[in-house]
């Protein structure tokens, strides 16, 4: 029947996209990871593994679960079925992604550009780019951008890090509450980055492990809010390339304040 051949043309595309997957991950432990991550290659590997079991899990699970379906009844729990799916290799595809521009950044073999570059134009867009989901969050967000702030270094890759943290804040920041960008020259060598919110926080404890691979807070896990784990790493990857600094600044019992600093030169 129609609904037999769609259901085994859908079982046989999750399949192969599975044995892509495994083959990919495979291959890059044995070029990259266990050569350019030597030094902590235990370790490292096993936070990998550990952070690739859940999508992975998730989407064998519903791979089975699919062969196993009524035929008659698949066409009305496809679209649920292919959401969790859509999910998890969303979820898998970040941690992919991040993990290879660590290993890039961690190697040197990161293809940055360093030229002049208008951070007041990166920033904005990036602000633009977030207000439907803080809109759609309920958020209140503002920015103060000095304009004309110039900087040398890598437009793709200071875009990246405005995206990574206006996208926590946003995501960690509860409907009615504020998110405030800033932009400032606090003298003439530097420029300042400056992301507040007024979400849940981060507990004392977790400070010293904030930019750690692979952290996630429990508070964090607690309340289901998505992330790898991966992306204030690179983030500060990124900084450390442009001779920046990344700092958590405590707001007191809630809320968050990160900076980054960087030269103007």
């Amino acid at each position: 029947t129609a609904a037999d051949s769609s259901t085994d043309s859908l079982i046989g595309l999750l399949s192969g996209i599975g044995a892509h997957v495994a083959e990919f991950l495979e291959r890059r432990r044995a070029e990259d990871l266990t050569v350019e991550l030597a030094r902590s290659k235990d370790e490292y590997l096993g936070l990998v593994g550990h952070e690739l079991r859940t999508p992975i899990t998730s989407i064998t699970a519903y791979v089975e679960m699919l062969r196993g379906a009524d035929p008659g009844t698949i066409a009305e729990e496809l679209p649920d079925l292919l959401d969790v799916l859509s999910r998890n290799s969303d979820a898998l595809r970040e941690i992919v992604d991040r993990l290879l521009d660590l290993v890039a950044l961690d190697s040197g073999h990161a293809k940055l550009v360093r030229e002049p570059v208008d951070l007041t134009a990166v920033v904005s867009a990036a602000t633009e780019a977030v207000q439907p989901a803080a809109d759609a969050a309920g958020l209140t967000m503002t920015a103060e951008l000095r304009p004309g702030t110039t900087v040398a270094g890598d437009a793709a890759r200071l875009r990246q890090v405005a995206d990574q943290l206006l996208d926590n804040a946003v995501k960690h920041t509860k409907s009615e509450g504020r998110v405030i960008v800033t932009l400032t020259r606090p003298d003439p060598a530097a420029a300042e980055l400056t992301v507040t919110d007024t979400g849940m926080g981060i507990p004392v404890e977790d400070h010293p492990r904030l930019f750690d691979r692979f952290y996630r807070s429990q508070r964090t896990r607690d309340q289901r809010i998505p992330g790898s784990g991966l992306g204030l790493p690179v983030t500060r990857a990124i900084i450390e390339w442009h001779r920046g600094k990344i700092r958590y600044v405590p707001t007191g019992e809630s809320g968050t304040r990160v900076v980054v600093r960087l030269p103007v030169g």
